[in-house]
């Protein structure tokens, strides 16, 4: 167990004593927390009575084995340099309790030239030819202990999400280890998510099998072992990323989630004209709720029809105007890169297999050894003019919802809306945005008020009862 101790202090000092990705005070707290932790051992938690007597029966069975593996990968930070941190942090240890003192209490740090230094030479390590990324370490230290199995052991929680071993607890590290020697050896018991996604990622860099078809056949069992819907769905979900890379079109295109390709055909038969329930379409989009109005449930069919009137109608306005207002709001058909979740931390791009997913005449998937690309709807808004960002948030929407019901109501002689261009015109205040100055003043002019006013006009004529 002293190996696999020493292999896991040497995961826990290169994070736990590294500098953290954000503003100093909380680099700074992060480092004396670690120091703190390191002073004061890595004895686990306790859980039941029961547990814990058979961790530490076993523990002094195999406690030089794991100490080394732990401590090995303990040793060095992300980029792979050795740093005595707790030598520079014990000079300013009474600046750095300080400072977590006013940051909790919610002041601004103010560093010292010391720990600025400090700081600046942690830099300029990270930044020195050579260093070594956090995908570099985390891979590197998966190698290490990847010819580990512990055969005894307990599962013990890990409720928290995890970057790496390092984020592990000596117990938790020895329990992630035994996990992994059951699945080995074809017994799949349950176990906490974060113990799962670190084993996913084995598989999916190839740590574990050397081969495609031994990952694919590892991962496929997993998930169909798993009997959590939670855990299967992560399971599915790496097994789907990874044929996108490495599989056989068939097997990918058998796993690829084309539910996000489902929402772009979707926009599309909006934008062209050919979706089923276009009212339905545009109205889910507004904050404001037409469908819940008493002048809406009165006669649903006429009104939904003589909205989509108005709807194109100010569409045509617009245009005349100057602003092609449709594929701004919804935006065009395009191929974009793919987003990779945490499964695949590095891509072997040797093992890539070429393929394409056409679908409706459509490319759905493209994969090319240089890059893999998706179907997606990109926005057109902020390219053309940065105020077309508040399409998302749904205010050009929403104005033409309460503006025909407020119509609606005043034929019907009931209690009218307030509507006012007031939230759009609150984005004018931040910079130049002329496309959206222009729908502004189409909406506030006397030809938009006709167009509302027809349209609800044509509604009573068609005997809708309001």
């Amino acid at each position: 167990m002293e190996h696999l101790r020493e292999l896991y202090d040497q995961i826990k000092e290169r994070n736990h004593h590294g500098i953290k990705k954000s503003n100093q005070s909380e680099r700074i707290i992060y480092a004396l927390t670690a120091m703190e932790r390191a002073e004061g051992g890595c004895e686990p938690q306790a859980h039941s009575r029961e547990d814990q007597h058979l961790f530490n029966a076993r523990r002094e069975k195999d406690e030089e084995h794991l100490r080394e593996a732990y401590d090995q990968i303990k040793e060095y930070n992300p980029h792979g340099y050795r740093i005595d941190f707790a030598a520079a942090l014990e000079e300013f240890k009474q600046e750095l309790k300080r400072a977590r003192e006013d940051y909790k209490a919610g002041m601004d740090f103010e560093s010292t030239p010391a720990i600025n230094e400090m700081l600046n030479e942690e830099n300029r390590q990270r930044n020195k030819p050579g260093a070594r990324s956090r995908t570099d370490r985390y891979l590197i230290n998966a190698e290490k202990i990847k010819d580990i199995n512990k055969d005894e052991g307990i599962i013990v929680p890990c409720d928290d999400y995890v970057y790496g071993y390092q984020d592990l607890s000596f117990e938790q590290f020895c329990s992630y280890l035994y996990w992994r020697t059951q699945v080995r050896q074809k017994h799949f018991c349950e176990t906490p998510i974060p113990y799962l996604c670190l084993y996913l990622i084995e598989l999916c860099n190839f740590v574990e099998y050397d081969t495609v078809e031994e990952s694919y056949e590892a991962i496929l069992s997993l998930a169909e072992h798993l009997s959590e819907e939670k855990a299967k769905a992560k399971a599915y979900d790496a097994l789907s990323e990874f044929l996108i890379y490495y599989g056989p079109a068939e097997e990918a295109k058998k796993y690829y989630n084309y539910e996000r390709f489902q929402q772009v055909k979707i926009q599309l038969s909006f934008l062209n004209g050919t979706h089923l329930d276009p009212f339905d379409y545009l109205t889910r989009r507004a904050p404001h709720k037409i469908k819940k109005s008493a002048v809406y449930q009165e006669n649903p069919a006429i009104v939904e029809e003589q909205f989509l009137v108005f709807f194109y109608d100010v569409l045509k306005l617009l245009k005349e105007n100057g602003v092609d207002l449709l594929p701004l709001w919804v935006g065009r058909y395009a191929l974009t890169p793919i987003i990779r979740s945490h499964a695949i931390k590095e891509i072997d791009r040797d093992r890539i297999v070429e393929k394409r997913f056409v679908e409706d005449g459509l490319v759905v998937l493209e994969v090319t050894k240089d890059l893999v690309t998706e179907a997606t709807i990109v926005s057109q808004g902020q390219t053309a003019d940065p105020g077309m960002c508040i399409f998302h948030g749904s205010y050009i929407i929403n104005y033409l919802v309460r503006a025909f019901e407020n119509e609606l109501r005043k034929k019907a002689g009931k209690r009218q809306l307030k509507v006012s261009t007031k939230d759009i015109r609150a984005m004018l205040n931040h910079g130049e945005k002329p496309m959206l100055k222009k729908i502004v003043e189409v909406y506030e002019s006397d030809a938009f008020a006709k167009c509302v006013r027809e349209a609800v006009n044509n509604t009573t004529k068609e005997n809708c009862n309001v």
